[in-house]
């Protein structure tokens, strides 16, 4: 049997666009679920918290019930199966939506590792760390599925507010080492919440929410649901996240080779002259090139 052949993506090359992962989290009401179905249509809508009965009506998308009569396990096995391909492939999906991420994880998920394996729950009815584990690696395993088939992922999450005074902070609703799930495999997490009378989606790090911004696309206002533009602000939020991203690596790549020139041009110059130029070229780019240069140079 021939060996698969070895592929190496070099430091030089840019990273192609790939489907992402979108977390939304924000208080009850706002229109998590909605939003979520504005995202690349079709839309298929996985239900843990019958959060379809509260979506705009003209845009709900299909939907999958999870519960008693359709349990974690079956749902699993099916999206492991071809037939689920055939399915996405039949109905032409291009967006799957969680709602709701943590409900999913702590209700339907942990249940299902734990029967594969009683030592993954703890005394009190919990998972100990091989059962995270295996949670983690459950969760990655639907992620990764869902990706294979060219489709982007959207979460939706319930928030709570933590900490007091200048510490408060909105933060996602769901337990500690399911939350570090949901973080690490975002790409990005945004809190939607109302700034006056305008309903915004923020992304931005390090304000008074969870938020990760892989792509810095910052704060997005969303319009109202009867508006036109409603319809495809999702889709338009995810295009932007994947061609900014693009962009991240092609500019790295770019970067990279000029600091490779710098580097040469000082080792075989006037040293004086050669870095006052250099220094002149550096205050063109941005902080973050700054910081990679000054690694490099």
């Amino acid at each position: 049997m021939s060996k698969p052949k070895l592929v190496i993506r070099r430091s030089s090359d840019p990273i192609p666009q790939r489907n992402v992962h979108i977390v939304i989290h924000g208080e009850p009401g706002l229109g998590k679920t909605s939003l979520s179905f504005t995202f690349a249509k079709p839309v298929l809508h996985i239900d843990t918290t019958s959060g379809l009965e509260r979506a705009v009506a003209n845009i709900r998308a299909d939907s999958i019930p999870l519960g008693p009569a359709y349990p974690f396990k079956d749902f699993f096995n099916w999206v492991l199966s071809s037939d689920f391909v055939t399915f996405i492939n039949a109905e032409k999906y291009q967006s799957i939506a969680i709602d709701e991420i943590g409900t999913l994880l702590d209700s339907h998920m942990s249940p299902y590792v734990t029967s594969l394996d009683p030592s993954y729950r703890n005394s009190s009815g919990g998972l100990t760390l091989r059962g995270y584990g295996a949670l983690g690696d459950t969760f990655r395993r639907l992620k990764d599925r869902i990706w294979s088939l060219g489709l982007d992922m959207i979460s939706i999450a319930h928030s709570k507010e933590e900490g007091e005074g200048a510490s408060k902070k909105m933060v996602l609703e769901i337990p500690g080492k399911s939350k570090s799930i949901v973080y690490a495999t975002a790409d990005q997490l945004g809190y939607l919440h109302f700034v006056g009378d305008q309903l915004t989606l923020d992304f931005t790090k390090g304000r008074f929410f969870d938020a990760k911004d892989t792509a810095r696309i910052g704060e997005v206002k969303i319009p109202h649901y009867n508006d036109e533009a409603y319809k495809t602000i999702g889709e338009n939020i995810c295009k932007t996240v994947k061609e900014k991203m693009t962009e991240a690596s092609r500019d790295q790549v770019e970067l990279q080779a000029k600091v490779q020139e710098w580097r040469e041009d000082m080792e075989g110059a006037d040293k004086t002259e050669s870095t006052e130029d250099r220094i002149e070229d550096i205050k063109t780019i941005d902080s973050r090139a700054l910081q990679y240069c000054g690694r490099k140079i």
